[in-house]
């Protein structure tokens, strides 16, 4: 048996061609070959987001997963669940729905456990305790290695991210009333109602 069996693909060079007679023809198709470049690059190309106001900003800053994550690890001990249904259809088409379960359990070291089930690929499980990290699909073996930061955070800022998710769908077509300070559980807090 031979010790390289995946040898690497070669390519031949084409044949050499004769050059066309006419110089227009290559200008032609370069210049179709332009606006077909052209054409997708403007369909591939990321929507522009429409500007915030000062309340959707407040709104959409306070959804960060990153904030979140951050504010949730603080609390400590803590349980987390939560379930994100999106849906989709087109006018008198049939609906799409994708439906995601969340839970998350936080120690008072910072340590946490993340299950996520949808109803469309299975979900996952990760475990971060100290400097190890642990995943798997939810059924695949879990496989376990070192945590490199900031891997825990963002993997832990996905868990909790549903809520950024779905207003990041709806930011654009919402309106963000200001409803001013208010007390809530011996706390100032600053109301938002979001509508669209």
């Amino acid at each position: 048996m031979s010790a390289n069996v995946f040898r690497p693909l070669r390519l031949r060079a084409p044949a050499a061609q004769a050059a066309p007679a006419a110089g227009g023809t290559i200008a032609a198709a370069a210049v179709v070959a332009f606006i077909a470049l052209g054409a997708c690059a403007a369909g591939c190309r990321k929507p522009t987001r429409g500007v915030l106001t000062r309340p959707g900003k407040a709104v959409n800053q306070a959804l960060q997963p990153t904030h979140f994550a951050a504010a949730f690890r603080k609390l400590g001990r803590a349980h987390l669940r939560g379930t994100a249904r999106f849906e989709v259809a087109l006018d008198g088409g049939s609906k799409d729905t994708i439906t995601t379960e969340t839970d998350i359990w936080m120690d008072d070291s910072g340590n946490w456990r993340l299950v996520e089930l949808n109803d469309k690929d299975g979900g996952r499980e990760i475990v971060s305790h100290g400097h190890e990290l642990a995943v798997a699909l939810r059924y695949g073996k879990m496989i376990r290695r070192r945590a490199e930061d900031p891997e825990p955070m963002h993997l832990l800022a996905e868990g909790v991210g549903a809520p950024f998710a779905a207003w990041d769908v709806v930011r654009d077509g919402a309106t963000v009333d200001d409803f001013g300070e208010d007390t809530r559980a011996g706390r100032n807090v600053h109301q938002y109602k979001p509508t669209w």
